[in-house]
């Protein structure tokens, strides 16, 4: 009679102990145990790990924001950003297909290497900078929640 180290149970072949191991403790055929608990942690995880990047990187639906963008540049926001710019990527995304609608100063060099003349005039320090009507300034990425309440813009 064999027996199961993990649970107790008897068998009368090593074969039958091997197939049960297998089967229900998860053990390779080389005998590395496979821990269940572990297994379905990782999986969480990386479910968990692929919906965030999903949600974070997914753009706005194609033009969902088209008024809001004419309404805000309408209204005399300004953002002022670089290509190269993470932050200024997120804030660009958050429009989507709408950014063409949103008044964009790119304030990079094409070689990345400067600042264009246009941003140095208007002395724009950190990127991205939100330039509104009033003169007030916003840096960093702004939610377009933010950019509402500031411009009296619905999204």
């Amino acid at each position: 009679m064999e027996k199961c180290d993990q649970c107790g149970k008897e068998f009368e072949t090593a074969e039958a102990l091997q197939y049960h191991r297998t089967a229900k403790h998860l053990v390779q055929k080389s005998g590395m145990k496979i821990n269940k608990k572990y297994v379905f942690s990782a999986i969480i995880l990386i479910v968990v790990a692929a919906a965030g990047y999903y949600f974070y990187t997914l753009p706005v639906l194609p033009g969902a924001t088209d008024d809001f963008a004419k309404c805000i540049t309408e209204k005399g926001a300004i953002f002022y950003g670089t290509f190269w710019c993470h932050n200024c990527k997120d804030q660009k995304n958050m429009f989507g297909s709408s950014l063409k609608y949103v008044n964009y100063i790119e304030c990079s060099t094409p070689d990345g290497q400067s600042q264009t003349e246009e941003c140095r005039a208007a002395n724009i320090q950190e990127y991205p900078t939100w330039v509104f009507a009033d003169g007030s300034r916003k840096t960093g990425t702004v939610l377009l929640s933010k950019l509402a309440s500031i411009t009296n813009c619905t999204v």
